[in-house]
C-alpha cells in the first residue's frame, strides 16, 4: 500500500489520491481536470513538455531518510546558526554525549557569577572519582561554608557526603545548622555515610526539633551509627512523632542498636529507655552463602563430626584401568589372610620326613 501524500511539484501541480490498485505510476498534470489514464495527459502548462511520470514510493522508503535527518539535527544542533560562530565543530557534536571537559567543570565549580554554573560544576565533578579526592575537597568545603546560594551549598554537602571523608565531618556537622531546609536535609543524608562520635548530639537535636520532617527523618537514619543510650532516648521519643517518615526511621535504628524489633509502640520500649547501659550486642546470626538464593544450606550448620576409630582403615578395592569403560575385567580383590599353622607340611615324595622330638634330649633316629 502507498502513502497518500500531497504535494506541490515543481511546474505548480499537486499529486494526491495515490491509494488502490494500479496506483504503481501516475502522471503530474494540471489541477483543474482529473487524473486521467497514461494515453491522455496533457502537458505541464509551464514547460510544455513531455508528462512527468511520478513514481510513488512506499512508506517504508521514506523512513530511514527521515531518520537520517533527525538524527544529523539532534546532533549538530537546532539553533540558529549551529553554535558558536555558526561552525559545528566534532568537538561540540562530541560534548553532547561525553559532557563538559573537567577544566570546564571547575570554571564552572567556582565561577563568582552565576550560582547555576557553581551548582552545575560542582555536581559534574562529585560525579567522578577523581572529584571525591583532593583538592577538590577543599574546595567543597569553602563553598559549603561561603556561597550564598543555598542549592550549591546542598550540592557541596552532597558532595562532601559521597566523598566519604571523615575530615570534613565537622563541616557537615555545622551545615545541620544551616537556614535553608534543602541544606539540612542533605547534610544529615551525608551523616548517615561520614560518622563522627561528635555529630550525635546535633542529629538528636534536628531528630526532635526541626521543622522539616525530613530533617528529622534522616537524622534518625543517621543515628544508627552512634550506640548510645541518650541515642536510645532520642529515637524512643521519635517514635511518638506525627510523621510515619520519621517513626519508621527511627524504628529502624532502634532495631539495629539493641538488635531486637519490640514493635512502633513507644510504650513497649519504656524499659530499655530506663536502663542505665546497653547490653552488649549480640554477634549477628551466620547468613547462608552469597550463592545460596535458594536458601539451600542451613546457615551456621557445621557438619556433624564423629569420633576418630582405632580400627584400622580398610584398603579401598581395586579399581578397573581407566580403559576399561565396560568393565570387561575383573577387580583384583587382595588375598585373605589365613592364620600361620604350626603344623608341619607335606613333603615332596622321595624324602623322608623327620617328626620334631618333643623333647630335645631325645636320640635322634640314624640316616639311612
Amino acid at each position: 500500500m502507498f502513502a497518500c501524500q500531497e504535494f506541490i511539484a515543481d511546474c505548480g501541480l499537486r499529486i494526491a489520491d495515490c491509494l488502490g490498485p494500479g496506483s504503481w505510476e501516475k502522471e503530474i498534470r494540471n489541477p483543474q481536470s482529473a487524473i486521467r489514464n497514461k494515453d491522455d495527459v496533457p502537458l505541464c502548462p509551464r514547460t510544455s513538455s513531455l508528462p512527468i511520470t511520478c513514481y510513488l514510493l512506499p512508506t517504508t522508503f521514506f523512513l530511514p531518510i527521515a531518520f537520517l535527518a533527525l538524527l544529523a539535527a539532534v546532533l549538530t544542533g537546532c539553533s540558529k546558526g549551529g553554535g558558536e560562530g555558526g561552525n559545528v565543530t566534532l568537538n561540540s557534536m562530541a560534548q553532547k554525549f561525553s559532557g563538559p571537559a573537567p577544566s570546564q567543570l571547575v570554571a564552572w565549580a567556582f565561577d563568582p557569577n552565576d550560582p547555576d554554573r557553581r551548582r552545575q560544576g560542582v555536581v559534574g565533578l562529585s560525579s567522578k572519582d577523581w572529584g571525591l579526592k583532593e583538592p577538590y575537597l577543599k574546595g567543597y568545603a569553602t563553598l559549603l561554608k561561603t556561597d550564598k546560594d543555598p542549592l550549591v551549598r546542598a550540592a557541596a554537602v552532597r558532595a562532601l557526603g559521597r566523598a566519604q571523608d571523615p575530615n570534613y565531618a565537622p563541616d557537615i556537622t555545622r551545615a545541620l545548622m544551616d537556614t535553608d531546609v534543602t541544606v539540612r536535609q542533605d547534610a544529615a543524608t551525608a551523616l548517615d555515610k561520614v560518622h563522627d562520635d561528635n555529630s550525635a548530639t546535633p542529629l538528636r537535636n534536628r531528630a526532635i526539633s526541626d521543622v522539616d520532617q525530613d530533617v528529622r527523618a534522616n537524622s534518625c537514619r543517621a543515628l544508627r551509627h552512634h550506640r548510645d543510650m541518650a541515642v536510645v532516648r532520642t529515637l524512643v521519643d521519635c517514635l511518638s512523632d506525627k510523621a510515619f517518615s520519621v517513626r519508621y526511621q527511627a524504628h529502624g535504628s532502634l532495631v539495629e542498636i539493641v538488635a531486637k524489633d519490640l514493635g512502633y509502640d513507644p510504650r513497649d520500649w519504656a524499659d530499655l529507655a530506663d536502663a542505665a547501659s546497653l547490653a552488649p550486642k549480640a554477634a549477628p546470626p551466620d547468613e547462608a552463602p552469597w550463592w545460596d538464593w535458594m536458601r539451600v544450606t542451613k546457615p551456621g550448620s557445621q557438619p556433624a563430626t564423629k569420633p576418630a576409630s582405632t580400627a584400622p582403615k580398610a584398603a579401598p578395592p581395586d579399581e578397573a584401568p581407566w580403559w576399561d569403560w565396560m568393565r570387561i575385567t575383573k577387580s583384583t580383590s587382595p588375598a585373605s589372610t589365613k592364620p600361620a599353622s604350626t603344623a608341619p607340611t607335606a613333603a615332596p615324595k622321595g624324602d623322608v620326613v623327620t617328626p620334631k622330638a618333643a623333647n630335645p634330649a631325645a636320640p635322634r633316629p640314624p640316616k639311612t
